[in-house]
């Protein structure tokens, strides 16, 4: 079983007022030698200022070890003394939560999700998804594996043995890197959809993702899917690798980038010269070549936009050989441009430009 892992760093008093009267360390020592328990943060240097934080990381280390029953005997023992705290009832949640008593688990981080402290509403939310994501677990496999008949595959790492979801997340990125290894990046790319789809959020599972448009010659798509798992992540580690990996397929991104925003104005002008605005279609597909003289896309465009317009104004265009037709356009699109970059640089229509003083 994937091991729980605590909210770190947080702030705790150091005793409630109830127990200002007696040694609060010393009755936490007490309990922990009464349970057989061995206390190594408690006997810390820092346990006598803030023993409740020892306290914590003495539970989280009795479950890290599977001794999750160990754990919950602790944290009930100091509650019976009276000592009320949100995230001594977080942890106690979940050492219920590892020994599968999930109901009881839920109620108490339903509890602190409705509380006040902001620290403890978000872990208890965070807890709160990952038990829905487990409930949902089978209807997420049976959807998996339905998905990979489609594409005439077979799941290899998903299993239909429950799993906490930090494994089964982890399970689903093996199968991903699985798929992509066996040339199968839209099923790899599927499966991360889905996954992100059903309320996954693993930041890895959009690396995946980002990785599978890139093996499919999606340069543009993948760099937006990192830029999104940079923006909803703080850990410096992601950060740095989407940097690097931004900077690798930047020059491909953008390429795709520009083929795209040409063909969009292309369809544009085509939609004006269905309904015959044939100048403004001939307009914008010049101001686009202006904007990207290398583009092919936008010039086949302009080509098609005027070997339309010819056809409605000169009746007998039809009868000029093709290729005489395809010259004469060319050098037709050469002059539409030039006149306009002289217009631009203020030309008079002798086409003199004026003079610089």
């Amino acid at each position: 079983m994937a091991l729980l892992r605590a909210p770190r760093d947080r702030v705790v008093p150091k005793y409630p007022q109830c127990l200002e009267a007696m040694d609060l360390l010393e009755q936490l020592l007490e309990d922990c030698h009464r349970l057989g328990i061995a206390p190594r943060h408690l006997q810390d240097a820092g346990a006598e200022a803030a023993p409740v934080k020892g306290l914590l990381k003495e539970a989280q280390g009795l479950w890290q070890e599977g001794r999750a029953e160990l754990a919950l005997q602790l944290l009930e023992a100091v509650e019976a003394r009276g000592l009320r705290h949100g995230w001594i009832a977080d942890h106690r949640a979940r050492c219920l939560l590892q020994l599968q008593r999930r109901e009881e688990a839920e109620a108490i981080w339903q509890q602190l999700a409705a509380g006040q402290d902001d620290a403890l509403k978000t872990a208890a939310q965070a807890m709160l998804k990952r038990l829905q994501l487990e409930a949902q677990q089978p209807a997420f496999l049976a959807a998996a594996q339905q998905l990979a008949a489609s594409f005439d595959l077979r799941l290899q790492r998903l299993t239909a043995e429950q799993q906490p979801s930090p494994a089964f997340e982890h399970a689903l990125l093996e199968e991903a890197i699985a798929a992509r290894e066996a040339d199968q990046a839209e099923f790899s790319l599927a499966l991360m959809d889905l996954a992100l789809e059903k309320g996954y959020q693993s930041p890895w599972l959009q690396d995946n993702r980002a990785r599978a448009l890139v093996q499919l010659e999606r340069a543009e798509e993948a760099c937006d899917a990192w830029r999104g798992m940079a923006a909803a992540s703080d850990d410096t580690e992601i950060q740095s690798m989407v940097e690097g990996l931004l900077g690798h397929y930047y020059y491909a991104a953008e390429r795709q980038r520009n083929q795209r925003l040409a063909l969009e104005r292309v369809r544009q002008a085509e939609a004006m010269a269905r309904s015959g605005q044939l100048n403004q279609a001939v307009s914008s597909l010049r101001d686009a070549l202006l904007m990207d003289p290398d583009s092919d896309v936008i010039e086949m465009g302009l080509l098609s936009v005027l070997q339309k317009r010819r056809s409605l104004e000169d009746s007998s265009w039809g009868a000029i050989p093709d290729w005489l037709q395809y010259q004469e356009l060319s050098v037709e699109i050469s002059e539409i441009v030039f006149s306009e970059i002289s217009a631009q640089l203020g030309a008079t229509p002798t086409g003199r430009f004026p003079s610089v003083k």
